[in-house]
Parts: structure tokens; sequence; C-alpha cells
């Protein structure tokens, strides 16, 4: 028996790699614990395709070009939990790799990455440029020995598909993401990859991604924790939901207050934090139906605040229509403006409003849009979580909403923000996520 975790997907993105991908391919039908071989053609121009189906694998086309594209394509394919990912042109790739991989998934891992140790070998932009900048960004992750290898098992449970790298980065956002989600990552030895020879040209475009990718981190990371301050249990997901779902998933963290409700909402509402590792639900005393009690909404706000220090804060504009909307919004200025200056966030945001407040022309008027098109269907799904509210209402209008701001800044659909014009909150910082 090959590896002990049940049946695996073995996943091989290629392009023009026709010459060397039947010894992948054979290596991985020689291991029981295989069940399914994928190739995704990445647009390739010889047969590689055509040699793939010949052995019996399944080929999926993958036209838009990228190792990302490729990978993202072969994860959406694969019918089993875990994917062992090979290259095609690895020419010492073995059975037994695939059985070293699954040997080492335990209780807790979510991704088995290889290494071996001949250092610098073929991999100059790991020990000089992914390294050193990982230590900065996240020390938990420096420890990896080569982030980026190419041989990996990984636990497909944990991944949103749609918001991985598209490009050369793909294998370090995996590294990245599983780790936000709370899972361990386990190296294992294996004999130093023999690749098809590339130029070293062929390294400049990989680098330049991996850097970009670099530095998009590090900025979520010095932006990581948010507060959304929010009159009602369904507010949040209506209209910052996407916003959240993609901050909560590039593994930053919330606190989301919530001023009134009754029980039967809060609970609703408590299944969102029950969806996300990193989000936390606060409720203040008001019950539905009852006027919001400022001064003790402002002292959750503040408490909360002052506890989690978040770099930008999320509640109803001021010019909402609806009162609970308001209020909410008033006791967020005073709550705030009591902080030392050292606890107060960088950005205070309006999120959008009812259509009344949103199509005429002293309306509400955004100046920060958040690209939410990946995540559209997940916030629509958690709108639904609210039984009681009549869900399909809130996610047509919802939905009308996301595609109008879309329309706005070149998205398919997005969420918009205006920025408080108050100076104590203003800071040059162009998106939000």
């Amino acid at each position: 028996m090959c590896g002990s975790r049940g049946k695996v997907t073995f996943l091989i993105p290629a392009l023009n790699e026709a010459e060397t991908i039947g010894h992948v391919i054979r290596a991985a039908q020689k291991c029981e614990a295989v069940d399914q071989i994928l190739v995704v053609d990445n647009g390739s121009t010889d047969d590689t395709g055509r040699v793939a189906r010949e052995l019996g694998a399944e080929v999926t086309c993958c036209p838009e070009r990228g190792l990302g594209h490729a990978i993202k394509a072969g994860l959406a394919a694969a019918k089993n939990r875990w994917v062992v990912k090979a290259d095609g042109d690895m020419q010492n790739f073995e059975t037994r790799w695939i059985s070293v991989m699954l040997d080492a998934i335990d209780e807790g891992v979510g991704l088995v990455k290889s290494y071996w140790p001949h250092e610098v070998s073929g991999w100059p932009e790991t020990y000089f440029l992914i390294k050193p900048m990982l230590r900065r960004i996240d020390p938990r992750l420096a420890t990896v020995r080569m982030p980026i290898s190419g041989v990996y098992s990984v636990d497909t449970m944990l991944l949103d598909v749609g918001i991985l790298a598209n490009d050369w980065s793909i294998d370090l956002d995996l590294v990245y993401r599983v780790s936000q989600q709370g899972a361990s990552i386990r190296e294992v030895e294996l004999p130093e990859v023999q690749h098809n020879e590339r130029p070293l040209s062929a390294y400049f475009e990989m680098a330049d991604q991996l850097l970009a990718y670099l530095l998009r981190i590090a900025h979520r990371h010095s932006h990581q924790h948010m507060l959304l301050v929010m009159a009602h249990p369904d507010d949040a997901e209506i209209w910052v939901g996407g916003s959240l779902v993609k901050h909560l998933l590039d593994g930053g963290t919330a606190d989301l207050v919530i001023l009134s409700g009754t029980e039967e909402r809060r609970a609703e509402a408590d299944v969102l934090a029950g969806l996300y590792r990193g989000l936390t639900v606060h409720h203040s005393g008001s019950e539905g139906g009852q006027q919001i009690d400022n001064s003790e909404a402002r002292a959750l706000i503040e408490r909360v605040a002052s506890a989690r220090r978040p770099f930008a804060v999320i509640t109803h504009a001021p010019g909402d229509p609806h009162p609970d909307h308001i209020s909410t919004n008033t006791a967020t200025h005073s709550a705030l403006m009591r902080l030392a200056h050292a606890d107060a966030p960088a950005r205070l945001l309006y999120c959008n409003g009812y259509f009344g407040g949103n199509l005429h022309l002293d309306g509400f008027k955004p100046d920060t849009f958040v690209d939410i098109s990946d995540v559209a269907e997940t916030k629509y799904a958690a709108i639904r979580n609210h039984v009681s509210q009549d869900p399909e209402l809130w996610v047509e209008m919802a939905g009308a909403m996301d595609i109008l701001n879309g329309m706005r800044c070149g998205a398919r659909r997005a969420e918009a923000y205006r920025r408080s014009p108050y100076p104590f909150f203003q800071e040059s910082v162009e998106t939000l996520i």
C-alpha cells in the first residue's frame, strides 16, 4: 500500500512537457493510494495532452497561462480531499515520493512540503529573497526550508481555491494560507529534483512575481486587524460581507460589534464567527425594537478598540436613513474619539447604505472600493444564515448593489466605502485590503 491516508488525487500542471510527463504519470500509477491522475494542460503547443490521455490520465485544459491558474484548475477538478502535486518535467520522480508525502500527514497537518539538503543549488530566489522576507513577515514561516518546492500534498478543505495566486507565487501562497488557517506544515526530505534545464532569464519573471506576492502579504500583516461596528446582526454580511470574508481568508482578524438584536438574531449572527477563524462577535445589551443605548454601545466599542487596536474601523455612514444606523455611527464616533492616540485606528470608513442613499445626487459617494468578485457567493451564503429576515430579499438587494459598485470601479462585484473626513482618522493608504 502506498501511503496511509486513503485515496488521493495526483496533480500535474504541465506546459510543453510531452517528453517527460510520461515518466511522472507511470510512477504515480504504481501508487495504490492514487485513484485520480489529473494533468492540467496550460496551453501546451506540443503533445503533452495527447501523451497524458494515452497513458490513462485525466486531462483538463487551462488556457490561462500561469502556474497558479493551472494548479487552481486542478484543485477545483480534484475529487479527493488530499492532492499530491508534482511537476511534469521531473526526470527522477519516484513512486515512493508519494508514499513519503502521504505518510507525513497527521492530525492537524494541512500541508506536506518536500525539501532537499543541497541548499542554494538551483534555488537562489529561495535563500536570497523568500526566506529573509518570510522571517520578517511571519516568523512561523521562516522555519519552512523550501517554501516553493514543487512536490507537496495539501488538504483542499483548508483552501478557498478562487482566491489563490494565479502565477509563480502559488506554491508560496499555499504555505501562507495553510499557516493562517492554523494548520501545521510538515516537511519531508526527498532527493534533489532533476528538472528540464531552464535559462537564467526564465527566473526573472518568477522572482518578480514572488517579490510582488511577498510585498502584498507584508502589507496584510501590517494591516491585520479590523473592527466592524454594525447596528443589526445581518448588517455586516449585507454591507461589508465580501470585504470581511476576503480579509479573514487572507489571514487577517476582525472584531464585529453588533448593537441590537433579539436572541434569535444574535444566534444567527454567531454562525458567522463559527465559520471563520479570526472573527470574534460582540453583542451589546440592546434588544431589537428598542433604541440603542449609546452609552453602553460606546463603552463596548471603546473597550474592544482599546484591547485590539485595529488598523481600520468600518461602520454605517452618517447620512444613512435608518435610525439605528445613525445611532451606531454616533456611538462609534464617540468611542473612537475617547481613545488614546496610540490606540486609535489609522482609518475610519463608512459602508454603503440603502438604494435611497446611493443613487440620488447627494447620496453616498464612495472613495474606496474592494473587489469581492471571487467571494461574492460566500457573502450571499452568509446572508442566508439569517433565516428570520427573509434573506433572499437581502441577497437580491446586496447583489444589485455589488454589481453597481463593481461597475464604478471596473470589477464584476465590489463593495464601496467612504473615508471619514475627520483628520484624526486620515492615513495615506490607497486600498483597504
